[in-house]
């Protein structure tokens, strides 16, 4: 076991991966592309700091791996604020970078998380 910390690359690999991770629960594999937006409380599960999930998020959109959508709406057709989306190239990245099997339908997305 080693007692190595992790490089900085390592660290900011994982944070993307994580983040990422979250972003394709709105995958739908059937359409090839995401159908949802997440606002930042979808991330509070990851147990980071929100100025740490936001500053990621930011960079991620910077990188063309998610898009950042204004007036979005809820199940119920009510206003549901502002969040995130990934983008195909987010798609890509996410399955390039966590090494996790490619889902074939929904149902395998939704197992996955």
């Amino acid at each position: 076991m080693s007692n190595e910390i992790p490089s900085l690359q390592d660290a900011r690999r994982a944070f993307d991966v994580a983040i990422l991770k979250v972003l394709m629960k709105g995958y739908v594999p059937e359409y090839g592309r995401c159908e949802a937006a997440f606002n930042l409380r979808a991330f509070s599960s990851l147990d980071l700091p929100r100025d740490l999930v936001t500053a990621v998020l930011r960079d991620l959109r910077d990188k063309g791996l998610c898009t950042f959508e204004r007036g979005l709406m809820s199940e119920d057709g009510g206003m549901g604020g502002s969040g995130y989306m990934l983008t195909a190239k987010g798609i890509e990245a996410y399955f390039e970078m966590s090494g996790a099997p490619r889902p074939r339908t929904l149902m395998d997305v939704c197992q996955c998380s």
